[in-house]
């Protein structure tokens, strides 16, 4: 739990209630369905990309993130916060930053 400001500077309680999320694993075409149906659960949080440096780096060298650009469209269009597991840790971003 985390207790923030609301946008009239309340302190308010905060629970996030999420899921971990693999779009390199699914094709591009059932990831709005995926998200439509992690809002329609209830989800406010996704955990995005852990295990899929091969995907950012398809060679050595060789770097894409066009598909991951995609991925974070989605998580602001349904509102979702995101929490990003990356080689040295987690980066989060709450729908306030959004």
């Amino acid at each position: 739990m985390e207790v923030r400001k609301n946008r009239n500077g309340v302190n308010k309680m905060s629970l996030y209630i999420g899921t971990n999320y693999h779009p390199h694993d699914w094709p591009k075409e059932r990831w709005e369905k995926d998200f439509q149906l992690m809002k329609e659960a209830g989800f406010d949080t996704v955990r995005l990309g852990h295990l899929c440096w091969d995907s950012y780096e398809p060679e050595d060298g060789v770097y894409t993130f066009e598909w991951f650009d995609q991925v974070m469209e989605l998580c602001v269009k349904y509102w979702m916060c995101r929490c990003i597991r990356h080689r040295s840790g987690f980066i989060n971003f709450a729908r306030d930053a959004m």
